[in-house]
C-alpha cells in the first residue's frame, strides 16, 4: 500500500507540472543581420512583457494572436514558450515609437504552471535594444 501511494504521488508530481524559468539571449524569429551595407540607428533600450496560454494545440490569450506563430513547433519546450516569446518581442517593439525591430534580445521565459503538454501557461518578458533601419 504504501509503495502503491508513493507511486500514485510521483505520478500526480510529473504528469502536474512545476514553475519552470528559462533564460535565453536569441530566439528564432527576432532579430536582424546588420551585417554587410545595412545601416541602422540604435534608438534605446525597450522592454515588454507576454503571456500566453495552450490547451492541446490552441493558443489563448490576447498576446497569443500577435506572434504570427500558428501552429507553433509541437516540442516538449517549444510550441506555448516560443509563441509566449514572439508575442514579447513584437510587443518590444511596438512600445518603442519609430522602432523597426529589436537587436540583442534577452528573454526571461517562466512556465506558471502545466499539465503536461495538455495545458500550459507561460510569461515572458524581453529586454532588447531598439533599431530603426535607415533606407
Amino acid at each position: 500500500m504504501k509503495k502503491l501511494t508513493l507511486a500514485l504521488i510521483a505520478v500526480v508530481m510529473m504528469a502536474w507540472g512545476c514553475s519552470h524559468s528559462y533564460n535565453s539571449m536569441m530566439t528564432s524569429g527576432v532579430g536582424i543581420d546588420l551585417k554587410g551595407n545595412a545601416k541602422y540607428e540604435i534608438l534605446g533600450d525597450t522592454e515588454a512583457s507576454a503571456s500566453v496560454k495552450k490547451i492541446l494545440f490552441f493558443y489563448l490569450g490576447e498576446d497569443a494572436g500577435i506572434s504570427g506563430s500558428f501552429p507553433a513547433s509541437l516540442g516538449p519546450l517549444g510550441g506555448a514558450k516560443v509563441v509566449c516569446e514572439q508575442a514579447a518581442a513584437y510587443k518590444a517593439i511596438q512600445n518603442f515609437e519609430g522602432a523597426d525591430q529589436i537587436i540583442c534580445p534577452r528573454f526571461k521565459t517562466e512556465l506558471v504552471f502545466g499539465i503536461g503538454q495538455i495545458y500550459q501557461e507561460f510569461t515572458s518578458t524581453v529586454k532588447a535594444k531598439a533599431v530603426k533601419i535607415k533606407k
